[in-house]
């Protein structure tokens, strides 16, 4: 199987099982040109954060160069990892990924991948002892539609991966309601972990 030609506004870890995938990866800093996407919402670091993930309508496997000439000047590098292999690609890669199994007998590959908010820094001063070592599987993940499901129409081409950054919206929530020092009081008041961290 195949991915669309797309970037993720988080950072990733993807981590393969079973099978191998190949990654043809693009760096929008310097191949932005080149490239259409659907949506616009890339932004050069030097003018600001992204608006969201985006895909391009460019089919991997069967490039219109007649529509699109300038991708066939886009410069691009790529890696297969295989079973036991992590890969950590970082907000706004461009990347396609094709997939295969084990053997032609078994064409399903198997792996597990895991988001990172690009704002996330870690600040000792907001953790009330924290506990030692917290396994991944205790993290939720929040999963969305894949770009062109029927089920969510009116996103049709928009990537779904990763998942809205809820701790800002609690921010400018708490800012209406409370000052922010009494906002980190309350906070930091509560004395253990919920079973699911988020």
């Amino acid at each position: 199987g195949t991915s669309v030609i797309h970037y993720d506004m988080n950072h990733q870890i993807m981590c393969v099982f079973s099978g191998k995938k190949e990654w043809i990866m693009w760096d929008l800093q310097t191949e932005e040109e080149k490239i259409p996407m659907w949506n616009g919402y890339y932004r050069h670091p030097d003018k600001g954060r992204s608006q969201g993930s985006d895909d391009s309508p460019i089919d991997g496997e069967r490039v219109d160069l007649e529509r699109w000439p300038s991708f066939a000047k886009a410069r691009w590098s790529n890696t297969t990892i295989e079973k036991g292999d992590c890969l950590y690609t970082p907000a706004n890669l461009l990347h396609y990924v094709r997939s295969w199994g084990e053997s032609e007998d078994d064409p399903r590959s198997f792996a597990l991948m895991t988001m990172y908010q690009v704002e996330e820094k870690y600040n000792p001063m907001h953790c009330k002892d924290p506990p030692p070592y917290v396994a991944l599987s205790e993290y939720d993940t929040m999963w969305g539609e894949f770009p062109g499901s029927k089920a969510v129409p009116r996103c049709m081409n928009h990537i779904k991966m990763g998942y809205p950054n809820w701790k800002q919206t609690l921010v400018k929530l708490s800012r209406n309601h409370f000052g922010e020092a009494d906002f980190l009081k309350f906070w930091t008041s509560q004395t253990r972990y919920p079973n699911k961290l988020v």
